[in-house]
Parts: C-alpha cells; structure tokens; sequence
C-alpha cells in the first residue's frame, strides 16, 4: 500500500520533470492559487463565524440599551409628581440629565431659571462653582463607595445613589427630604 502510495507520487513527479519549463510554472502557479485559495476560505469561514458572534452580542446590548430607557423613562414618570426635589446626575461628567418639577420649583425658578437652563450642564451657572464643586464631591463618594450616602446641607437632608449595573456606575440619583413644618 505505501510502496503504491510512493509510485504514484513518483510518477507525478517523474510526469511533472518532464513537462516543460512553462507548463512547470503554470502547474505551479495553480497549486500555490489553489493553497491560497483553501486559506482564505478557511480564514473567511473563521471571520464569518466572528462576525456572527459579534452580530448575536450587538443584538443583546441592543435589547438591553431598550430595557434600560424603557425603565428609565418609568423612573422618570415615577418621581415627575414627587413633592420633594430628585434628580439624575451622569457619573463621569457630573452634568445633570434629570431633574422633576419639585425640583425646579424649589431652586431654579426663585432663581429666574427653567429646567432647560440646568440639564446636561454641570450646574455651575445656576449654583456658583463652590456649591457644585461640593455637589460633584458628595457624587465622587457615592461611586467611589457603590452605594447610597446621606449629606446634609443647609436647608435638608439629601440622599444620593448610585444608579447602574454590573459595578459600573453610570449615573447619581438624587432625593432630597423636605422638612414639612
């Protein structure tokens, strides 16, 4: 069977040395085509079943990214009445995204602001840098501890949480207790 096996590839190669040199370079060149061609379509194969994955994971943080406005947007309608002030502060910037009505009733309106002069800012026009440079410090322990933390100010008390997932920390949220008298 093996001493078949060597005759016939001896043959090949006596029938190859005996072609001429053209044809040897033809014959050649389709070989090394061929062999490209097999690793490339093996490497694509590979890159599909890559691109497929990835394809499955888009979809899920796709899904997710839903989940998550879905259920902020019913975080936000469940504080919008709340008498007392909330708000929703980005993490990595400190600028505020989310405030409700109580909020900007009790301290931008007597100001002569509306909630669109607060959002997606930092807070500084409206408050002063020392009163935000405070606020974003009580922001920087709450991630840094990954939970809840109580300060008082000078009027309240004011609870401050973190709001994310998997350890990440994307966001402060905010509440503050007014004192009814």
């Amino acid at each position: 069977m093996i001493e078949q096996r060597i005759e016939t590839t001896k043959g090949v190669f006596d029938w190859f040395l005996n072609k001429k040199q053209t044809n040897q370079v033809v014959i050649l060149l389709t070989i090394i085509i061929c062999f490209i061609g097999w690793y490339l379509n093996d490497r694509i194969e590979i890159l599909e079943t890559k691109i497929e994955k990835q394809t499955m994971i888009i979809e899920e943080l796709k899904v997710e990214n839903t989940s998550l406005k879905y259920q902020g947007l019913l975080l936000l309608d469940a504080y919008k009445d709340d008498p007392n002030p909330r708000w929703i502060t980005e993490a990595s910037t400190n600028r505020i995204v989310s405030i409700n009505d109580a909020y900007e009733k009790k301290y931008l309106k007597p100001l002569g602001f509306t909630k669109m002069d607060l959002l997606y800012t930092d807070g500084s026009a409206v408050f002063g840098e020392k009163k935000v440079a405070i606020f974003n410090q009580n922001n920087q322990i709450v991630v840094r501890l990954g939970k809840p933390q109580t300060f008082q100010n000078e009027i309240n008390t004011t609870l401050k949480f973190p709001i994310g997932k998997n350890n990440f920390i994307y966001a402060i949220g905010g509440y503050e207790y007014l004192q009814f008298n």
